[in-house]
């Protein structure tokens, strides 16, 4: 039951996500305005604290993608979870493999019955 919780949780963590990466964005675009005008204007001091921004901002940035990347959304992870499932049982499950086998000859049987009853029916 922990996992349904954690999975609905997903969401929220996806929204925090994008924030930061938003967040993130702005921060280094800004902190790399900061760097170009303090190369026009050649003061050292800012460009420092162009710099100092920019070492804070650009990690926020990455953090910021690496969770929006890889963390699923709700939707998402219950998929994951309920189709991987039934994917693991399928694959471990020897009777389950053997019933494509067998629907496909039940399907090929019934196809071969259906056109000879049309070819009686045409006689």
């Amino acid at each position: 039951m922990s996992e349904l919780y954690w999975i609905t949780r997903f969401d929220s963590i996806c929204a925090c996500a994008t924030t930061t990466f938003i967040i993130g964005i702005i921060a280094v675009i800004v902190s790399i305005f900061i760097l170009i005008v303090s190369l026009e204007e050649g003061d050292s001091d800012v460009r420092r604290v162009g710099v100092k921004f920019f070492k804070v901002s650009f990690p926020i940035l990455i953090c910021g993608l690496i969770l929006k990347v890889f963390v699923p959304t709700s939707k998402e992870a219950l998929l994951i979870w309920g189709v991987g499932g039934t994917i693991d049982y399928l694959q471990e499950n020897p009777t389950a493999q053997k019933l494509p086998d067998k629907c496909i000859k039940a399907l090929d049987k019934w196809v071969d019955s259906w056109s000879i009853e049309e070819k009686d029916s045409v006689k």
